[in-house]
């Protein structure tokens, strides 16, 4: 039978017994029970939650420990080995069930009255009981639950110390969170007859659970701050770049350093390194399945170390992303090269109204849904790029709003627990003045902008995601965060199309937070999207404050030209940058800001092309990916608008009269 089909068999049998005692508990003590089901991978009895907490790749897999190492000393498959396996798994979930409860009880903000402390003593005592069937009491895994529970009381303490929390102490801590898992792993060795190779299997452990843990919390950042707890990412990136960790939500600041810094990437690495040397010490001591694991484990981290440069050439850091051919030496773009590049890629923008490519296609599992579609915010941002050039969209946005307001303003065709998202507000207010039945549209387009207004702080200040009157709360937990830069420059943008006259004094309010953020972070508080995209952005919305706005328009215009100059003097660009930073120079001209000579980057665009009009995919904005981490989306005909506008804007035509972008 295959691993998986026999572990799958075998603890879907363990979880008749866990069920038993949660069933069992007294009325009172539900309340706890329920969150604690979820934590643990329990949605509502044990069944399949349990085996997807078993086999989440982004948690430390400390309930498989003890079947691991059984397998590596060899025990062959009996009656006395099922036994064993059983009553130590056992010991270690409810270990871990009493510490999650105590967590929950003691965590910031928990209005659970302390009395359910007692749920922690029932699992406990649980747990001793699985463990004295196994070993005898005196017996080495007892004194390894002793240490174990000392060390993991040390780690939730640094956990808890705050602003003024060490990364080095995080870094120790991190392994030591999973320092109950060593009981059941000294009992399995001690009944094999290993015991003298338990202290060296207990350190591969320790430092397995530390790369799991560390690479969990790179993604989990945003989520981590928003409870106000310290992690070692959060520490370290704040103590690279001097963020004050005291000062209230620091959340967005810490997400966009993490990947703009180049900081996330390097931490990525270094954990990388750990697991790598994890498996070289596990297979030097014999312990086989575990070097295949940690192998594994720093294969995953290196995808994110990836994923991580990645971001942070797309956020302006040093370098150019793999594979960019920046400025080479080309044929010059005359007016002839030009006229053809553009009617290559209108051929191709226009050649599947639909626009297929540019979807975002999600099949692993987001918010729980076997598969997730999003067309209209990537197809939308080509289309306004086509009506910048003069082409009528009125169809197409007509059929997208009309698709927006039957969804009920959410993302995705399917329905999931997503909330509605701001900068695809943002977006479709601005669509409204494309169609030809505008007063029909603004009318349905009132009640996400209530929900708009009503989750705008005092400060001027709004959440990417708009909970009010939706299914919950986001239903994963990733690096984003709610909090972005450049998603409420798009709602800024959105009301002014919208209705300048009615809307102006909330958007002046929304443009000082705005402008508090730059000021503040600069492009590293754009979550989703690069600094050079907000550059551009900044400059387009500078053009469209109007003369009450001064201030404001000053302001926005400096942040805008400081980010295009901080990427103008760059070496090397791909063909999606030189687009970017032919359009932002373009609309800080229009806004009155001079900016630099600009370098050949036409020249870029039409030497890049490819044969069919398009240009390359590059990555344009963050998306969540299998394993709780973090990718881009991009397609091919989004960048291909981008390289269109801009060689269109390029050449002289400028932007039609009547359609301000």
């Amino acid at each position: 039978m295959p691993t998986y089909a026999k572990d799958t068999a075998r603890w879907s049998e363990y979880t008749r017994r866990i069920d038993r005692l949660l069933d069992d508990l007294p009325a009172e003590l539900e309340t706890l029970a329920r969150p604690l089901r979820v934590g643990l991978g329990l949605p509502s009895s044990a069944g399949e939650g349990l085996l997807s907490y078993c086999f989440l790749s982004s948690e430390p897999p400390v309930l498989k420990y003890t079947s691991w190492s059984l397998d590596d000393l060899g025990v062959p498959e009996s009656g006395q080995r099922s036994a064993l396996e059983e009553g130590l798994f056992l010991a270690s979930f409810w270990l871990f069930a009493a510490l999650e409860g105590s967590d929950v009880v003691l965590s910031p903000g928990c209005a659970m009255p302390r009395e359910h402390l007692l749920l922690s003593q029932i699992f406990v005592n649980a747990s001793d009981v699985c463990l004295a069937a196994c070993a005898p009491r005196g017996s080495m895994a007892w004194e390894q639950a002793r240490r174990a529970l000392a060390d993991r009381a040390r780690a939730a303490l640094a956990y808890r110390r705050g602003s003024r929390a060490d990364a080095g102490e995080l870094m120790d801590a991190a392994g030591l969170l999973w320092a109950p898992a060593r009981a059941a792993v000294a009992a399995a060795l001690e009944s094999a007859g290993a015991g003298a190779r338990v202290d060296g299997l207990i350190a591969v452990v320790d430092e397995l659970s530390r790369a799991h843990q560390i690479h969990h919390e790179l993604f989990s950042v945003s989520a981590d701050c928003a409870r106000g707890v310290i992690t070692y990412p959060v520490a370290r990136v704040a103590a690279a770049l001097g963020i004050q960790l005291d000062r209230g939500d620091v959340a967005g600041e810490i997400v966009g350093a993490l990947v703009a810094s180049g900081e996330g990437a390097r931490i990525a690495a270094e954990v990388r390194g750990r697991a790598v040397a994890c498996a070289e010490r596990a297979a030097q001591l014999g312990f086989a399945r575990f070097a295949s694991e940690a192998r594994a484990l720093a294969g995953r981290i290196g995808e994110s170390a990836e994923l991580l440069s990645a971001g942070a050439l797309l956020f302006g850091a040093e370098g150019a992303a793999p594979g960019a051919e920046g400025t080479r030496e080309a044929p010059r773009g005359g007016e002839p090269a030009v006229e053809r590049a553009l009617a290559m890629a209108e051929a191709s923008l226009l050649a599947d109204p639909d626009m297929h490519e540019a979807w975002e296609i999600h099949r692993w599992g987001l918010i729980g849904q076997p598969v997730l579609t999003g067309w209209r915010f990537p197809v939308g941002l080509i289309q306004e790029n086509l009506a910048a050039t003069g082409k009528d969209i009125s169809a197409w946005a007509e059929s997208a709003l009309d698709r927006y307001v039957e969804r009920r303003f959410e993302y995705f065709e399917e329905p999931s627990s997503l909330p509605p998202d701001i900068d695809s507000l943002g977006l479709m207010l601005r669509l409204v003045r494309h169609t030809r039945a505008r007063a029909r549209y603004a009318a349905a387009l009132e009640t996400p902008l209530g929900w708009l207004m009503d989750a705008t702080g005092a400060d001027g200040s709004v959440p990417v995601w708009l909970t009010a009157g939706t299914r919950g709360p986001l239903g994963y937990s990733a690096l984003q965060g709610s909090d972005c830069t450049m998603c409420m420059v798009y709602v800024i943008r959105g009301l002014l199309s919208f209705d300048r006259a009615r809307l102006s004094g909330y958007a002046r309010g929304l443009l000082a937070q705005v402008i508090r953020r730059l000021d503040q972070r600069g492009g590293i508080g754009s979550a989703y999207y690069s600094s050079l995209y907000l550059a551009w952005q900044l400059a387009e919305l500078a053009g469209e404050l109007t003369a009450d706005f001064a201030a404001e328009r000053a302001a926005i215009a400096a942040h805008g030209r400081a980010l295009f100059e901080r990427h103008a003097g760059r070496v090397r660009v791909t063909p999606q940058d030189a687009a970017l930073l032919l359009l932002a120079r373009a609309a800080l001209a229009r806004s009155g800001a001079s900016t630099a000579r600009a370098p050949r980057w036409t020249d870029v665009l039409v030497s890049s092309q490819r044969s069919d009009g398009t240009w390359d995919s590059e990555p344009f904005y963050i998306m969540p990916m299998q394993g709780n981490g973090i990718g881009f989306h991009g397609s091919r005909l989004i960048t291909t608008s981008l390289c269109y506008r801009a060689l269109w804007s390029a050449g002289g035509r400028g932007v039609p009269a009547g359609d301000t972008p």
